[in-house]
């Protein structure tokens, strides 16, 4: 399945659409995008990812299901 929207960085990895988002991994980024225009996505640095998914409430369920559509965090 190619990518539902617009992202113009060539060094990140798509690794499907979930829940509204495009799912990718870039270089030291987790990145969740929902839409065409540059400020619609929502990004962690990877290193942040396993404090934020353990978390209750705000983007926290969202990062861990993407975490868990990836694999897991080892394929951060």
């Amino acid at each position: 399945m190619p990518p539902k929207f617009t992202h113009d960085c060539e060094a990140c990895k798509f690794h499907g659409h979930m829940q509204g988002h495009d799912v990718y991994t870039c270089q030291s980024s987790f990145v969740l995008r929902y839409g065409n225009d540059g400020p619609e996505y929502q990004s962690l640095p990877k290193t942040m990812v396993p404090d934020i998914i353990t978390r209750e409430g705000g983007a926290s369920g969202l990062f861990a299901a993407a975490v868990e559509f990836i694999g897991g965090i080892e394929n951060l």
